[in-house]
């Protein structure tokens, strides 16, 4: 798992973009917006 924010908006959000690519490997597990609020994401399975 990974956790991350609140992030503040002026930091480039280029630097964790890999945590919302959909070919990544991870998913979002809980919040929307890193800038706002604390987001959860975990490995995706790959079975």
């Amino acid at each position: 798992m990974v956790a991350v924010g609140a992030v503040d908006v002026g930091q480039t959000s280029k630097e964790l973009s890999w945590l919302e690519d959909t070919n990544g490997p991870f998913i979002r597990v809980s919040g929307q917006d890193y800038h706002r609020e604390s987001v959860l994401y975990r490995f995706r399975s790959h079975s």
